[in-house]
């Protein structure tokens, strides 16, 4: 979940052996696919997705995301993204930098 710019988490697991989907804003998705052609890793496909307006018919049985929660409003959003992509038994794997107390207490309540 939003990938960003370098994609690198999503590229290390195509690379690794899984089918990936790296999303990111729509806004974000021309840089996203000029990244994954720069690469050429396979099993990589590129998705715009706004934690605000749904799935869109996704599932994983691995969501990955690393730092993409700096501000308290983005924590609802990410969680409820989160837990409608994830599959029954799934897991997500965050790397989080604490930034804020704030969001600390909101993301991991």
């Amino acid at each position: 979940l939003g990938c960003g710019a370098a994609a690198l988490p999503g590229l290390a697991a195509a690379l690794l052996g899984a089918s990936v989907v790296l999303t990111d804003v729509d806004e974000a998705m021309p840089v996203v696919r000029r990244r994954v052609d720069s690469v050429a890793v396979p099993n990589v496909t590129v998705a715009a997705l706004d934690w605000r307006g749904g799935v869109g018919g996704l599932a994983a049985d691995v969501v990955l995301a690393a730092d993409v929660v700096w501000l308290a409003d983005l924590v609802e959003p990410f969680v409820a993204c989160a837990a409608a992509l994830l599959a029954d038994g799934g897991r997500l794997l965050l790397a989080h930098q604490t930034r804020s107390t704030a969001v600390d207490d909101a993301l991991f309540e």
